[in-house]
């Protein structure tokens, strides 16, 4: 079986592929934009996604019986600035991927925020409704999905992890400033998720190869948390000082007044009918483990 990553060089991608290059019997291929670690046993293509005729001419190439779709421009404030990239990302390169073979597993790595964030405790059928640009292309991405490939999955989840070398998602640069720079950071106590860490997401997703289980269906652990608790469990677990975190509100920051303040989802249909179940303690300590492994030399 052929499996086809996107974004495996992103925070995301990169985990899913290190976890399905052990102990799984696939050809794995990754598609980048550019080359930083290659991890042993995987094919990887080095192009802009944006870049339809390269996509398709590299799609033509693998010929994959599944593809992970993790590539995505996280970044919000670029989405708004460079509107046309992030719709081509988004959307068309979602729907080049689903027009290749409708009938190829395809599974979107979608997002919280594609609510809006007033309620929370979303579930899968309530109605969708993005504050910022970034998340009205997801969702456009996923009805691209959707509407092309007849065996498609959309998975909407808040992820959390690293890379090497670490970058700026909401864990790394918690990491990094406090452990490596010792110096304070703000954790909002009005901003509620419940997101997974992505070996989480990554120890779950060959289930779905070959499950009959298609549409949407949101990913989270049962806890609902701020992401000011958040903070301070990262804070716990990695043994930094919990003191350089402080509580504040997202009121006070203009820039972030087109983010959704609780995007919550609802898990119950991965609970009752998956049989599959998540907490954010379990997700911390196993990203603990991992940032050990990766680096730090133990005896």
């Amino acid at each position: 079986m052929k499996i086809l990553i996107t974004g495996i060089n992103g925070m995301l991608g990169n985990k899913i592929a290190s976890s399905l290059v052990h102990g799984h019997d696939h050809k794995l291929f990754g598609l980048a934009r550019s080359k930083t670690y290659e991890i042993p046993n995987i094919v990887y293509y080095y192009l802009d996604l944006t870049n339809q005729e390269d996509l398709k001419n590299n799609l033509n190439d693998i010929s994959p019986d599944i593809i992970i779709h993790c590539a995505a421009n996280v970044n919000i404030t670029d989405c708004e600035n460079n509107k046309e990239k992030a719709f081509s990302l988004h959307v068309e390169t979602s729907k080049t991927l689903a027009l290749h073979n409708p009938h190829a597993r395809i599974i979107y790595i979608s997002t919280d925020s594609v609510y809006d964030g007033i309620q929370g405790n979303y579930k899968e059928s309530d109605t969708t409704k993005p504050i910022n640009y970034y998340a009205q292309t997801k969702l456009l991405g996923e009805q691209a999905i959707l509407q092309n490939n007849s065996n498609a999955l959309i998975l909407r989840t808040n992820i959390y992890g690293f890379v090497k070398p670490m970058k700026s998602s909401l864990a790394e640069w918690a990491i990094t400033r406090l452990e490596k720079n010792n110096e304070s950071i703000m954790g909002f106590r009005d901003v509620f998720f419940n997101p997974l860490y992505t070996g989480q997401v990554a120890g779950l997703l060959p289930y779905f190869f070959n499950s009959l289980y298609q549409g949407i269906l949101n990913l989270g652990t049962q806890e609902h948390i701020s992401k000011y608790d958040f903070l301070i469990k990262i804070a716990e677990v990695f043994n930094f000082k919990k003191e350089l975190i402080t509580k504040n509100s997202v009121s006070d920051i203009e820039a972030l007044k087109n983010r959704p303040r609780n995007t919550t989802l609802n898990t119950c249909n991965l609970e009752s009918q998956l049989k599959f179940s998540f907490s954010i303690n379990e997700g911390i300590e196993l990203m603990y483990q991992d940032y050990k492994k990766s680096f730090h030399e133990y005896n």
